[in-house]
């Protein structure tokens, strides 16, 4: 009995003592930060769980400054430049043991989590010349095309059942266009010859994603229980396959077998590459062996599902932003709707019009779809890369991150009315008669749009998912008038995600 007071009595004074150091002899003790902050990762973990954690930062920026303290090893920026120096080209800033996912081995890295620079640059020759340059991404137009379509009808069959007033919840309908959408982008026609969630497998798919990188980036704030959660067993049991009553195998599980076999499977593959409608999987597959992009089948699958699970849910989050925006002001739609009636668009143009691209950036700025700030490891050489702590050079393994939310609602950059939704900031000539299509965007307005990122770290399918935001706004304007019946309900984990956004469609006249 002793013996276990004596251990209590030293592990308690082992806190203690860790606490006192990290508080007030840490190399980052100098800098301001909540109390909590500077001795655990614990609030960071509630915070994010609690689904707000992008405007507590924002917050804390706005009452501590530009350079905040948010864990024991943990520093957030909130001005251009220093996003700039963490998310730039400097190739010593890499991504650290945040994005290792417990007990992911290098190995079995994708795009996203590849943690150097030279290890990035070797996933990005293999994944963006051949399935997402400009000239690849123009192929997917038709894919895009006819989702579209599909949304439409089924936003067209909700408001039947609707009441009078055509009122329809979006945010789910949203959602699922996305998946499908890049599904079919990704894969083809290979996993389903109808929208796949609108298939038995897809039962319960969508909010799964959802919990699934709540789960993944919530936990990776405790590295400690990240790897807990990681272990062989536990996630045997987190991916145990579910079945529906009659058998069916559903959700994610579903999902990942069909999409292996896709890949991995001699027939899966044939038809892929066989397929008239192109697809990002069948661009991979062209790829010959004694080519230096070329994949194994192995990581072709982890490249092709990591699209899968980065795209839909940040896209949805933009599309309905932009949507519910819209639906608030009347004149805008007007305007997106003459526009497209006067834009004559090119089969190789897949850039929107600068109204529409305008109104579909000022969303994405105000409503940022990924408001969760990636972090970033110091390492030998960026000590003194970053430009607010000119003077204070950072120890190796220091962890930085700047939010693009809290960039993107900072009254530095945009100005005493950065709450107010406003597309002409993305205009060169904001007072432009309102019929009228202007042919540039501002340039200080883009240097300040860090949604997608920047650098070569930069969001590889940027492109894709302006083409499919442009593409259902636009074809909705052409259809209907929309109105808001409500606010925009939702929380932020990895990326926003909405559980409620009402709009009523009405007929044009």
């Amino acid at each position: 009995m002793i013996g276990l007071s004596f251990i209590l009595q030293a592990a308690w004074l082992a806190v203690l003592v860790g606490g006192v150091y990290r508080r007030y002899f840490h190399p980052l003790s100098r800098y301001p930060g909540p109390f909590l902050a500077s001795i655990t990762n614990l609030w960071r973990f509630f915070d994010f769980f609690a689904g707000h954690h992008h405007l507590t930062e924002a917050e804390l920026h706005r009452k501590y400054g530009p350079v905040v303290r948010i864990g024991p090893n943990s520093l957030s920026f909130s001005t251009l430049a220093d996003f700039d120096a963490i998310y730039g080209y400097n190739r010593h800033i890499e991504k650290g043991d945040f994005y290792s996912f417990g007990r992911q081995k290098a190995s079995e890295a994708s795009i996203f989590s590849a943690r150097t620079d030279t290890a990035h640059k070797e996933h990005r020759k293999k994944v963006v010349g051949p399935a997402l340059s400009t000239s690849k991404v123009v192929t997917y137009h038709p894919v895009v095309e006819k989702n579209v379509a599909n949304f439409l009808g089924r936003i067209a069959r909700a408001r039947e059942q609707a009441n009078e007033d055509g009122t329809v919840e979006m945010s789910e309908l949203v959602h699922a266009f996305t998946f499908d959408t890049t599904l079919e982008i990704v894969f083809g026609r290979t996993l389903s010859a109808e929208a796949y969630t609108d298939t038995q497998p897809a039962k319960g798919l969508l909010s799964s994603f959802n919990k699934i990188s709540k789960f993944s980036i919530g936990t990776a704030l405790l590295p400690w229980l990240q790897w807990i959660m990681s272990h062989p067993k536990i996630q045997a049991a987190i991916r145990k396959p579910k079945f529906d009553s009659g058998g069916t195998m559903i959700g994610i599980g579903a999902l990942v077998g069909k999409t292996r076999r896709a890949v991995t499977s001699e027939p899966g593959r044939q038809e892929a590459s066989e397929d008239d409608q192109a697809s990002i999987l069948q661009n991979f597959l062209r790829i010959s062996k004694d080519d230096s992009r070329w994949m194994d089948p192995e990581l072709m699958w982890r490249e092709c599902f990591n699209l899968v699970f980065a795209a839909p849910g940040s896209t949805a989050a933009a599309l309905t932003a932009t949507l519910y925006e819209l639906a608030a002001h009347q004149e805008w739609q007007e305007r997106i709707y003459h526009e497209s009636l006067m834009t004559e668009k090119g089969t190789s143009d897949i850039s929107p019009p600068p109204l529409l691209t305008a109104v579909l950036k000022e969303s994405m700025r105000l409503h940022v779809p990924f408001p969760s700030a990636f972090p970033r490891d110091i390492t030998a050489g960026a000590e003194s890369a970053i430009p607010s702590l000119a003077g204070y050079p950072l120890p190796q393994g220091t962890t930085v991150q700047a939010n693009t939310f809290v960039l993107s609602h900072s009254a530095d950059l945009w100005g005493d009315d950065v709450e107010e939704w406003r597309p002409e900031r993305f205009l060169s000539d904001p007072n432009r008669q309102t019929n009228e299509i202007p042919k540039t965007e501002s340039p200080s307005a883009e240097e300040k749009f860090v949604v997608f990122s920047k650098g070569a770290r930069g969001c590889v399918g940027k492109e894709i998912a302006m083409m499919l935001l442009a593409e259902a706004v636009a074809a909705i304007i052409k259809q209907w008038r929309m109105e808001k019946r409500g606010g925009m309900k939702g929380q932020s984990f990895l990326e926003m995600q909405y559980r409620s956004c009402p709009i009523a469609f009405l007929t044009r006249s």
